[in-house]
């Protein structure tokens, strides 16, 4: 026997009065409770149910779409400063640089993803999207909820935007090239770090101008690139010729310079370092 409030109504007023050496089935729902239903007996006077209802905690909903569509295999992290740990059957685990998290969900064929038996207080959610070779980008990248005593669903939809894919730049000897600025379609996107690597953000599957510039320096253009999800590096960009930088010396006075080029062999290891001095000798 599933009975509401007794106040609910005028007919469940009367029933209660009838209500007289039964044994009632009463059921709670509606939240995340310690035990949802007891059995109590009725006599000939009022009683006290003995049994304490336990809000044990709250659901928080969520959806993660790409282009509109549901995705699956997002990985939905859950940190709270001020709560230590959650009664979940999701399991903890460690985001990606972020530590360890108190639980994490992943989204089903909807898109939709749901922690269960939460308490109150205040989350932030962070979604982490990685396939074998690249990281996707999510947008946004974390999401701050403050959880009352009510079920809940997260505003602001997690959407799939792009992914993140690296590459790298080198010279002949094919040693990393520094702070070479990476141009994608006319548009700086990136500049290399010390062993010359870069990554670029938010790409998506597609066909790209992928160019490297930097002062006296030509590099290799990638035209016409395939950037895919599973591709683990974009191609090296190499450097093609460089400018030469140097000054010509007379050794003496009595020594006049003559006219006319003078070829050299530059080492490619030395070109980025080492100030080339031409003594010509009349």
């Amino acid at each position: 026997m599933v009975m509401g409030p007794r106040t609910s109504s005028p007919y469940l007023e009367d029933l209660w009065e009838q209500l007289v050496e039964i044994a009632v089935r009463i059921k709670m729902e509606g939240v995340t409770l310690s035990q949802t239903s007891f059995q109590v007996e009725l006599g000939f006077e009022n009683g006290v149910v003995q049994v304490i209802f336990f809000v044990s905690g709250y659901d928080i909903r969520g959806f993660v779409v790409s282009q509109g569509n549901p995705i699956l295999g997002v990985h939905i992290y859950f940190y709270s400063e001020d709560v230590l740990e959650v009664d979940s059957p999701y399991d903890s685990a460690n985001a990606p640089g972020l530590g360890k998290a108190l639980c994490h969900a992943f989204p089903d064929a909807d898109g939709v993803f749901m922690f269960k038996s939460i308490p109150c207080g205040i989350y932030k959610l962070v979604p982490i999207y990685k396939g074998d070779n690249t990281v996707f980008d999510v947008s946004p990248p974390s999401f701050l909820l403050s959880l009352s005593h009510d079920h809940t669903i997260v505003t602001q939809k997690f959407q799939v935007t792009g992914f993140s894919v690296g590459g790298r730049v080198v010279n002949g000897n094919g040693d990393g090239v520094y702070a070479a600025k990476i141009i994608v379609d006319g548009h700086e996107r990136s500049i290399t770090d010390k062993e010359g690597y870069y990554k670029l953000d938010q790409v998506t599957s597609k066909r790209y101008r992928i160019e490297a510039k930097k002062e006296h320096y030509k590099f290799e253009i990638l035209n016409d690139f395939l950037v895919l999800p599973n591709v683990a590096s974009i191609s090296d960009i190499k450097a093609v010729s460089y400018d030469i930088c140097g000054m010509v010396q007379t050794i003496s006075n009595d020594y006049r310079a003559k006219k006319g080029d003078q070829r050299i062999s530059i080492p490619q290891k030395v070109v980025q370092t080492q100030v080339i001095v031409f003594a010509l000798i009349a």
